[in-house]
Parts: structure tokens; sequence; C-alpha cells
């Protein structure tokens, strides 16, 4: 079998150009969002159970909402707590589970946003 080979000119791209139309104005895009988590509620959820419970699974505080992006946030409030001292996180082994325990100073019932323990 023969090959062809393809040789495309300027006039021929622009002439395609000239074939594509707008988007109809009258057909609607809608998109769907969903509502931002706050770092701030994730992390008053954290010092929370950890003010009835000596240590939580990872897994049991976000359990109840059934979405990715308040595990991701409840995970970044875990991690910035840790950084500021509020908790500890232990895993034995990789793929395990995280627990969450209170750190060393002592767990309020909420945080402030400026809050540089």
């Amino acid at each position: 079998m023969e090959e062809t080979p393809l040789e495309t000119t300027w006039d021929d791209v622009f002439a395609a150009a000239l074939l594509v139309t707008p988007p109809d104005p009258g057909i609607h895009i809608y998109r769907v969002t969903t509502r931002p988590v706050a770092m701030e509620d994730k992390m008053n959820l954290i010092i929370g159970a950890l003010a009835r419970v000596k240590r939580i699974e990872f897994s049991r505080l976000v359990r109840p909402f059934k979405s990715r992006m308040h595990g991701v946030m409840t995970l970044l409030a875990g991690l910035e707590l840790t950084r500021r001292r509020r908790v500890k996180l232990r895993q034995v082994k990789m793929f395990s589970e995280l627990w969450m325990y209170p750190g060393v100073e002592e767990a309020e019932d909420s945080v402030s946003e400026g809050d540089e323990s």
C-alpha cells in the first residue's frame, strides 16, 4: 500500500478556520460548584473530638461527610494542628490507620485564625 504524503497549506488552514462557527449563545453551560470546606471548621472538628476522647481514627472523622474534599481538608487541618503541636499523629505502618492524639498543649474548644502556638 502506497503512502500518500499529507500536505496542508496555510490557505487550507485559513479556509478551515473560517468554517468554524462560534458556540450558540442560547446554549448555557451550568457548573455545579461544591461548597468550600473551611480549614478552621476541620481544625475545630478535630479539637472537639479529642476533647471527648483520648484518641480518634482519621477515618472516623471523615466517614460522615462522604466527600473527598472533606477528607483532604481534615488531613490538612490535622497536619496544621500537628505543626502547632496541638495534635499528635501516629501511624503504625504505611497505609495503616492514622490516629490523632491531643498534643503537648491543652486542647481548646475553638481554633482562632491567627493562633500560632
